[in-house]
């Protein structure tokens, strides 16, 4: 229970900023605003705990690049449109939104042109989510399937295994791949989801099916 309503209120959240003008004492204002106490509140309670423990810069950036990250870089596995201006304006968004929750401007992966933007994703990328992704600790498998199960009850297409093969799928990492004439990123002639259960290979073909297939065709569609 406790995961499902962090995440879901981290949903509600997130949804609040996309939907509500952001001005001060709007919905989305205040809602940044109690993020940001929470976060601070978050911090000083770990710091207690242990001294090394801190929400740092490097912490806040590369949890930002979750929101904003791969859909700048791997637009195309989302299924989503893309288009130059608006992509901008999306990372433009992010990077206010970094910035209100005390993100400073040499740390926000987001910049002032897209170009440099994407550049430091990138960086984030390769530098540490990639190799991190590659090699996980006990305690990562114990947070992500808390996440997961946690919010099986909202989306019922969360499956650990076929989720955590779409993530490392958009990061690049090796034997994480998909159709034939995908790029193996390691030369293996056996992809990693082959080794998965039937249940998750079945979520996991759907997903790819739906943001693959019939997103990428609605999206060229005209108007689409």
């Amino acid at each position: 229970m406790t995961a499902y309503k962090r995440y879901v209120l981290t949903i509600l959240h997130t949804t609040n900023w996309y939907d509500e003008e952001l001005k001060p004492g709007s919905k989305s204002w205040k809602s940044l605003e109690y993020v940001r106490r929470i976060h601070a509140a978050s911090g000083k309670q770990a710091n207690k705990q242990n001294s090394k423990m801190l929400v740092s810069q490097k912490d806040v950036a590369i949890t930002q690049f979750g929101f904003v990250g791969f859909v700048a870089l791997s637009y195309q596995m989302l299924g989503i449109r893309y288009d130059e201006a608006g992509m901008e304006g999306f990372v433009h968004f992010w990077r206010t939104i970094g910035y209100m929750l005390g993100l400073e401007d040499r740390f926000n992966i987001c910049t002032e042109d897209l170009t440099s933007s994407k550049q430091r994703m990138t960086l984030v990328l390769e530098q540490i989510l990639r190799p991190a992704l590659q090699t996980v600790s006990t305690e990562f498998v114990q947070m992500t399937n808390a996440m997961i199960d946690g919010l099986w009850c909202v989306n019922t297409f969360l499956d650990y295994n076929a989720f955590m093969f779409l993530t490392r799928r958009l990061a690049g990492v090796p034997g994480h791949y998909y159709w034939k004439d995908e790029p193996t990123n390691d030369g293996s002639t056996q992809p990693a989801y082959e080794k998965m259960g039937w249940h998750s290979r079945y979520i996991l073909c759907m997903v790819l099916y739906i943001n693959e297939m019939l997103l990428q065709k609605l999206s060229t569609q005209p108007g689409g």
